[in-house]
């Protein structure tokens, strides 16, 4: 089954200087990147799959795990077959 991460990728940094939130699929040796709606000012407001320092922390982490619960049940949906 496949590793999901929550991460960003600090050489796909937006043009403004800020960060986009991006769900890492990573299976076979290889990773490709989910991208969200959730936009960081800093690559220091992520540690270790959480954000941290930001006006709406909670909120933006609560959503991420749900999203991330979505894709690990349709994962699991595939896998059955």
């Amino acid at each position: 089954m496949a590793n999901l991460s929550i991460v960003i990728v600090p050489t796909k940094k937006l043009s403004n200087g800020k960060h986009r939130i991006r769900i890492a699929v990573a299976h076979r040796s290889q990773t490709r990147y989910i991208s969200t709606q959730f936009i960081l000012d800093s690559a220091s407001q992520m540690k270790n799959g959480k954000v941290v320092r930001h006006e709406n922390a909670a909120n933006i982490n609560t959503c991420l795990r749900k999203i991330i619960y979505e894709y690990v049940d349709v994962f699991k949906t595939f896998s059955d077959w």
